[in-house]
């Protein structure tokens, strides 16, 4: 039977902390933090697909407000997360730059 002699695995980010099976990818861009990530293409409902950036985000904040980020992340600053007399929260972060993969 023929099959393959090898198998390679490319992954723009990689997450080890969700990998189910001890395996990771042999190529992966960033090693990204545990959270959801946003940007580079990478979008929650339609919004945030056009950032020029990776942002890891809480995904419990964007079920609840899906713009809650919006000023932050389009350059309005973290004094815009305050709105509506909220506490501020923890700000969105970015993770290492794509190309530094390994």
């Amino acid at each position: 039977q023929a099959g393959a002699s090898s198998v390679r695995v490319a992954a723009f980010a990689d997450k080890p902390v969700r990998r189910i099976l001890p395996v990771g990818p042999t190529y992966a861009a960033v090693q990204a933090p545990d959270r959801f990530l946003i940007g580079y293409g990478l979008d929650y409902r339609g919004r945030y697909r056009n950032l020029r950036g990776l942002w890891g985000v809480e995904v419990t904040t964007l079920a609840a407000d899906p713009d809650r980020y919006v000023p932050v992340l389009y350059g309005l600053g973290p004094a815009a997360l305050t709105r509506r007399g909220e506490p501020p929260e923890t700000p969105p972060t970015a993770g290492p730059p794509p190309g530094g993969g390994r």
